[in-house]
């Protein structure tokens, strides 16, 4: 099971889709949560998902739907670390305080 939450801002970033394997491909958006003190969050998007940034450009605001996943990993020396990945499954663009869902994309746009 995973944590459901929402991130809101512009993207800042859209990184070009990844072909990691044969199986699996992955996309990286950095989005700036704005206000006082903004952050920059990166959001990961995988298989279907990547596309979903084909017709949405940096600067755009959105609303993006994530997953929070964690891992444990032991290095080659035997130290255990843990990550986080911020996985993205929906994205919002709001244009004038209103929401135009995102749907996947024709993969040919890659």
């Amino acid at each position: 099971m995973s944590a459901e939450t929402k991130i809101t801002g512009s993207i800042h970033k859209i990184m070009p889709v990844q072909e990691i394997n044969d199986s699996f491909t992955k996309r990286d958006v950095v989005v700036n949560t704005g206000g006082d003190y903004p952050q920059l969050i990166s959001i990961q998007f995988v298989q279907d998902q990547v596309f979903l940034f084909n017709d949405i450009l940096e600067g755009a605001n959105v609303v993006i739907d994530v997953n929070i996943r964690g891992r444990e990993w032991t290095s080659p020396q035997g130290e255990v670390k843990y990550f986080n990945t911020l996985q993205g499954w929906k994205v919002e663009q709001v244009n004038n305080g209103s929401p135009k869902p995102q749907q996947p994309a024709s993969q040919n746009g890659i």
